[in-house]
């Protein structure tokens, strides 16, 4: 998403709003009320737009459990298999994934914590 995009989408859900603001000396001002909405929101799309990604595969084995594979894996007796080891997700994550569908395609933020 280029960031003139990331502009537009912060536009789209939070408009120019003009009201007035008032100081406690009674001074008033007219302001866009959403401005600083736009700008928290502006600043975090932009902050997710430049965080690494990795894509990948999502799939849910027979037995509840979710795990992320570097390439699309293969339906097993129980579980999806890949020459890879998959990483464990929480299995709360993408809770209408279940083990008759196929794997979905995702790409993961990289965020230092």
């Amino acid at each position: 998403m280029t960031q003139e995009e990331i502009i537009k989408k912060a536009y789209e859900v939070y408009p120019e709003d003009m009201g007035w603001w008032f100081d406690p000396t009674g001074y008033a001002e007219k302001v866009d009320l959403n401005a600083e909405r736009r700008e928290g929101y502006i600043k975090a799309l932009t902050e997710v737009n430049s965080l690494p990604k990795i894509k990948g595969w999502v799939a849910r084995d027979s037995d509840g459990c979710l795990n992320y594979f570097n390439s699309k894996p293969l339906r097993g007796e129980a579980s999806w298999v890949m020459p890879q080891n998959p990483m464990a997700l929480n299995g709360a994550d993408f809770p209408d994934l279940r083990w008759e569908d196929e794997p979905i395609e995702v790409k993961l933020l990289i965020k230092k914590v």
